[in-house]
């Protein structure tokens, strides 16, 4: 009988503090130490990892409603993120991650 291979436990190698509300969706950045979430709390954040290990935020952007849906394309820089109220934002994040330029705001529900 074969041996059956020990499994390893999961292990955090790094946590995202900020948000007051349950995340609904993250996007790890290709090709960047970054991630994008969005959450409950109505804001989309971009997290950079620093020299010192630790993920701070260099952009966040608040909403009038829940942010809970997240697309993110790496090769246009193309970022949408969609709230509760039905709105759609489309934006194109710097090549630095530091700034998002907002392109359309696309209206209605699902």
């Amino acid at each position: 009988m074969a041996a059956v291979p020990k499994t390893r436990r999961p292990e955090l190698l790094s946590k995202l503090e900020g948000h007051t509300g349950t995340v609904n969706r993250a996007k790890i950045v290709k090709g960047e130490d970054a991630v994008i979430t969005v959450s409950d709390d109505k804001s989309m954040r971009v997290w950079v990892k620093r020299d010192s290990g630790q993920y701070w935020p260099t952009i966040c952007q608040i909403y009038q409603a829940a942010a809970s849906a997240l697309e993110y394309d790496s090769n246009s820089q193309r970022l949408f993120v969609g709230l509760g109220s039905g709105l759609l934002h489309e934006y194109k994040l710097s090549g630095d991650l530091n700034r998002i330029d907002p392109k359309r705001t696309y209206s209605g529900t699902m």
